[in-house]
């Protein structure tokens, strides 16, 4: 019986097998999953600080240079307030996560 030659996937998969594994440092390899959650969760505060950064400058905005009525100046007020509760939320949620990786990474 005449061997079938081994395609190019399963030559560099053979000879990955074959290799010894990189020496470790001493550390224990990072979870990537935590990694890539970690920093996730960090452009979502990012996102929410966007978020809030822009209600507030707009309630500014309405504030300052449209005071021609009382319902834009009421809006406006609305808005800061908004912007401030959205960063709140955005810096609670943050912080809950990040706790909550931290003990995942510990225990």
């Amino acid at each position: 019986m005449e061997r079938v030659p081994l395609t190019a996937i399963e030559t560099l998969m053979s000879s990955q097998s074959e290799q010894s594994p990189p020496p470790m440092s001493g550390q224990p390899a990072p979870n990537l999953a935590l990694v890539r959650t970690d920093l996730a969760n960090e452009r979502t505060l990012l996102a929410y600080g966007r978020s809030a950064l822009m209600l507030v400058a707009t309630g500014v905005s309405l504030v300052e240079f449209l005071d021609v009525s009382y319902s834009f100046v009421l809006l406006g007020w609305g808005l800061i307030a908004a912007g401030a509760i959205v960063g709140v939320i955005g810096m609670y949620r943050f912080a809950s996560l990040k706790q909550r990786l931290n003990a995942v990474r510990e225990g």
